[in-house]
């Protein structure tokens, strides 16, 4: 008889491309790779360019006023999340969807363009219909 071996999720390499998803309930959730490049800071600030609709995400300590605690996912390898409904209800961002978005960094700040096109996101890796952007690491 063969000898087989149990496949599992964790034997898939994530991405090391960046990427952060907004889902619908308005969680920002960025990836390994996204947090990394920020310099994995325990917080960040939400910034927004209204006219270019652009997200910015700006590292700081968890001491600044209008800073968001960065929450790691119990998971171990990801994602990174940070609670941004009010931010995203206040400056009308789409959350009809869960949505990955291909950030630019720019500096040590991560910026999103929501002009461009979102990569829709139904579900997680092993099929519940949990909310895309708390179910997503890579």
């Amino acid at each position: 008889m063969p000898e087989f071996e149990l496949f599992t999720k964790r034997m898939v390499p994530l991405t090391r491309t960046p990427s952060v998803t907004i889902g619908k309930r308005g969680t920002l959730s960025l990836n390994k790779a996204a947090f990394a490049s920020m310099g994995e800071p325990e917080a960040v600030e939400l910034l927004f360019a209204k006219e270019e609709r652009i997200i910015g995400i700006r590292p700081a300590s968890g001491g600044e006023p209008h800073a968001y605690k960065v929450h790691k996912n119990r998971r171990d390898d990801g994602p990174f999340l940070v609670t941004g409904t009010s931010f995203c209800k206040y400056y009308g961002i789409n959350l009809d969807v869960s949505r990955r978005w291909k950030p630019t960094l720019d500096g040590s700040m991560m910026t999103i363009d929501l002009n461009g096109e979102g990569t829709e996101v139904r579900g997680n890796r092993n099929g519940s219909q949990r909310e895309g952007a708390e179910a997503e690491a890579g």
